[in-house]
């Protein structure tokens, strides 16, 4: 049977809740999207076509409204 409410979400980012430049580390693999936490909470990123592999250090590229780019840290 079909629900009847949705449970998924799209990326809410406060003004100041993630900034360019801002660490985190991977929850999924990104492939090349995937969640990742950012200063404490959980976020839908995406590279600029690039494989990450889960736990892995990534940085902030770039904040664009609800969708966040990220890259792997010291890459």
């Amino acid at each position: 049977s079909l629900k009847s409410s949705i449970d998924g979400k799209v990326n809410v980012i406060g003004d100041s809740a993630v900034r360019a430049g801002d660490s985190g580390k991977t929850v999924s693999r990104l492939a090349p999207s995937g969640n990742a936490m950012i200063n404490g909470d959980y976020y839908e990123v995406h590279t600029i076509g690039e494989f990450i592999d889960p736990g892995s250090e990534i940085v902030v590229i770039k904040v664009d409204f609800n969708k966040i780019t990220v890259k792997l840290k010291n890459a």
